[in-house]
């Protein structure tokens, strides 16, 4: 049987394979059984910390929980480039110019996400 196409039906079906009850499934995700069941009934979006441990509740990828399917995506995810010799001195094209924020931080230090 196809994997179903919607996020909250991935994750009714994800839930009900486990043998787990909302208040269940809730309580591992550190989330009320209300809000949980607003991703089962399409009303809310889950924020990414909450995806990654539906995932690993569910024992699955977020790619699989998602729906996202590599093969199927209308365009490539990483443009090829052409290989470049070295000291030529032409920087990659950038798809994409970097956020402001990224932009701002020095880059003599590393990142550190949290305190």
């Amino acid at each position: 049987m196809d994997e179903p196409q919607f996020f909250n039906q991935r994750l009714r079906k994800r839930r009900a394979a486990a043998k787990l009850t909302q208040a269940q499934t809730a309580d591992a995700l550190c989330i009320t059984r209300q809000c949980y069941a607003s991703y089962e009934e399409a009303r809310a979006e889950p924020p990414l910390r909450v995806l990654i441990l539906m995932a690993a509740l569910f024992a699955c990828t977020l790619d699989e929980l998602v729906g996202f399917d590599a093969a199927k995506a209308s365009r490539p995810l990483v443009q090829p480039t052409a290989a470049r010799k070295p000291g030529s001195g032409r920087k990659p094209k950038m798809l994409h110019r970097p956020s402001p924020i990224i932009s701002s931080l020095p880059s003599n230090r590393p990142f550190a996400p949290w305190p």
